[in-house]
């Protein structure tokens, strides 16, 4: 059974790592193409006199305050070559060919790539690429200290994404109307955000219970417990996000239909209408 598992978790690590990789060639491409207008010399918030500003009154901590290799060159071509250097990282890592130094290389470039973006790289899966990408560096099959890590890592992702919502005393969250806003204001907005934005009010306010639940609730036995129960629970947890998400695509599916046939019935009474007024009062034969 104990050769089973190494062998499981070999597997999972070795997967696991070649899919940090791709999440990491795809960072690095999307960062190399804005970075030189975010922070670059001519960019909307300049590198080069952020770092002159925080060396003029700080000393060696500066290193630890601001972690970035662009303490050495913060030129345009600086950052550019750091973002298409990480895609070369990246590609050595799903490729497996020096994957341990390259994890290095990689976490070290997008490090420094995201305090060079300063604002523009606070997102939160920004903070989880960097976190994953430092446990990676660490990560063998034998290592359950790490694979604790890891499993801290989740636990603290599900269950702080879902505590803040109910923490920062937003009205809401707490009153379950999130989802009547969010579809207005998401940053990757599909053409399906209109259409889902005008879901009945009782389904949006589901919704919003559901990623309270699933963020909160469901945190502790996918990580705390043992190896079957959490199998149980992820399996639980992903018939849940996908019940859910299809339980609002039916509804919408269902209110446009509804939607059209009124739209349909209206239609029809306004040609019935138009075709009597065009008619004429009825005259009767002789």
């Amino acid at each position: 059974m104990g050769a089973e598992q190494n062998h499981g978790y070999r597997l999972v690590a070795a997967l696991f790592v070649r899919l940090l990789g791709v999440f990491y060639l795809i960072a690095f491409a999307s960062v190399g193409v804005q970075i030189e207008g975010l922070a670059g010399s001519a960019g909307i918030l300049p590198l080069a006199p952020t770092l002159a500003e925080i060396q003029s009154h700080t000393g060696l901590e500066r290193y630890f305050q601001f972690p970035t290799l662009f303490w050495l060159n913060a030129g345009d071509s600086a950052l550019t070559g750091a973002a298409l250097a990480g895609c070369i990282a990246a590609l050595l890592v799903v490729f497996n060919r020096l994957a341990r130094p390259a994890l290095t290389v990689a976490f070290a470039l997008y490090l420094s790539l995201y305090h060079a973006g300063q604002e523009f790289l606070t997102f939160q899966w920004d903070g989880l690429l960097l976190e994953a990408g430092f446990l990676a560096i660490f990560l063998t099959p034998r290592s359950r200290l790490v694979v604790l890590l890891f499993r801290w890592l989740l636990f603290r992702l599900r269950f702080l994404s879902g505590l803040s919502k109910l923490t920062l005393q937003d009205p809401t969250w707490s009153g379950l109307t999130a989802l009547n806003y969010y579809f207005e204001v998401q940053p990757l907005p599909t053409p399906l955000a209109w259409y889902a934005h005008q879901l009945p009010d009782w389904l949006l306010k589901t919704g919003t219970a559901a990623t309270l639940v699933v963020d909160v609730a469901s945190a502790c036995p996918s990580c705390a417990s043992p190896l079957e129960e959490n199998r149980q629970a992820f399996v639980d947890t992903t018939i849940f996000l996908t019940v859910v998400p299809l339980m609002m695509i039916g509804g919408l599916i269902w209110w446009i239909r509804r939607k059209v046939r009124e739209r349909d019935a209206a239609l029809e009474i306004t040609v019935a209408d138009s075709l009597l007024r065009d008619a004429g009062p009825f005259q009767g034969g002789r």
